[in-house]
């Protein structure tokens, strides 16, 4: 029975337990990176913050001062060109090995400090310019002061009289307090470690604070209490999962080889949705993991019975699973093997044959049925599946010793029917078509693809 082969795989429990601690401890140790990684933004982060808002009592202090407007120019360069320098050296993507982001992690920091070192440095010089200008028109309003020939007389009408401890002191006293309280709720808006949906009960009571009556502002006051005890909790909570987040996303871009885009904190519309984006994944992450492993197995299995390492192809853009060619190290022929995402595989016996094209390609390869190759080919490939007959059972056994288990779901016979050829696009390759085109060769090797299994 040679025709396709069509297979449940399973990974034995103990194998499914060693992956799962190993993927456990690799998470680990990346969360430890990562963890350290986004701190370092944040701080980056809130240092913008601060530059922006850096010496602008001083600079507002001789913003009139025309002899001042070189200088005031002047921190204001350096303002902007160390927070554009400092936007510059954040706007990187992290990697996924705990080694390498520690390495960026050192870059951040020598960066930031040379930065920093070069921003403290021009400040101070021009800081102490105003500072040297407004002692000296201090020192000359003391020496007008003391030149005047007459003396300002206190009324003593003005002492304390006016001052009234009674219900308009209470008033201000409550102001006074509300606009403590509106100060601290905009802090908490503007907080990056915040989920969205909060913000907007946030701005409920800073426009109450603001616009509210006074038996409004009462109450807001009472409620605001309440919320910022839960806010705080809710901050804590939604801070360290978005650290959980991020290393398990770089865990998991790891696992698939690829860079996965990591989400800042203000796309995540709740703590719920940012815990079921964790959860989602961690299942994707399990199922990766099993199915890599899987392939890698198969690999080595491959190589045992004379076939080259799986490359990958892709026959539609819209393909679901991954499938991958692997093949015969001393024949014309290659097995497709087809792995869906629910763990099922397919092998088949193909021909093979590569024809270059030029251009990026996102469908590289196609499949030729049997009712599109000569008589020659279809004999031919019907030997190769009367031998795979023999070798595909000691296969199973060989992935079953790796804790990979084949669980039949259909094992077709040889027949003509199943004879197929596929046809890759090899992008500027120098190989001889007619030398190694399966439908011109009776016998003889097939290149191999660039694309590697991913």
């Amino acid at each position: 029975m040679s025709g396709p082969k069509i297979d449940k795989a399973e990974l034995e429990r103990r194998k499914k337990e060693e992956l799962e601690r190993a993927r456990l401890e690799r998470l680990r140790k990346i969360k430890e990176a990562t963890s350290l990684f986004v701190s370092k933004i944040e701080n980056i982060r809130k240092l913008i913050s601060e530059i922006k808002n850096d010496k602008t009592d001083l600079i507002e202090s001789v913003l009139s001062v025309e002899e001042m407007s070189y200088v005031i120019e002047s921190i204001r360069e350096i303002k902007q060109s160390t927070i554009a320098k400092l936007k510059k050296i954040i706007d990187i993507e992290i990697d996924n090995e705990p080694e390498d982001i520690n390495n960026q992690i050192k870059m951040l920091e020598n960066e930031k400090s040379s930065i920093m070192d070069s921003y403290y440095s021009v400040l101070q010089s021009e800081s102490e310019r105003i500072n040297e200008y407004k002692g000296n028109v201090e020192k000359q309003k003391k020496y007008n002061e003391f030149s005047k020939v007459g003396k300002t007389n206190v009324s003593k009408n003005t002492t304390f009289k006016e001052i009234s401890f009674g219900e308009k002191t209470e008033k201000l006293e409550k102001n006074i307090s509300y606009d403590v309280y509106l100060k601290e709720a905009s802090e908490i808006c503007d907080n990056e470690n915040i989920p969205e949906n909060e913000k907007e009960s946030l701005k409920e009571f800073i426009r109450v604070f603001e616009d509210g009556t006074a038996s409004e502002k009462e109450i807001n006051k009472t409620e605001f209490l309440i919320y910022r005890d839960r806010i705080k909790r809710i901050i804590e909570e939604f801070n360290e999962l978005y650290l959980v987040y991020v290393a398990e996303q770089v865990s998991l871009s790891k696992i698939v080889d690829k860079r996965l885009i990591i989400k800042n904190k203000n796309q995540f519309a709740s703590l719920e949705d940012l815990k079921k984006e964790i959860e989602t994944i961690r299942e994707k992450a399990e199922v990766e993991d099993e199915q890599k492993y899987i392939r890698e197995q198969i690999d080595e299995v491959m190589e045992l019975f004379g076939y080259n390492m799986c490359k990958s192809v892709i026959f539609d853009a819209r393909q679901k699973g991954t499938h991958y060619i692997c093949e015969e190290q001393n024949g014309d022929t290659a097995i497709h093997i087809h792995v869906s995402d629910n763990k099922q595989i397919m092998m088949e016996i193909v021909g093979l044959e590569d024809v270059e094209q030029n251009g990026d390609l996102d469908i590289n390869a196609t499949i030729n049925g049997s009712e599109q190759l000569n008589d020659y080919q279809k004999q031919h490939l019907l030997d190769r599946q009367g031998r795979f007959c023999i070798i595909h059972p000691r296969m199973v056994d060989e992935l079953k010793k790796r804790g990979v288990i084949l669980r039949t779901k259909i094992h077709r016979e040889p027949s003509i029917e199943f004879c197929k050829k596929v046809v890759r696009m090899v992008n500027n390759t120098k190989q001889e078509h007619s030398e190694n085109s399966f439908a011109k060769r009776k016998e003889g090797k097939y290149k191999m693809q660039e694309r590697t299994m991913e």
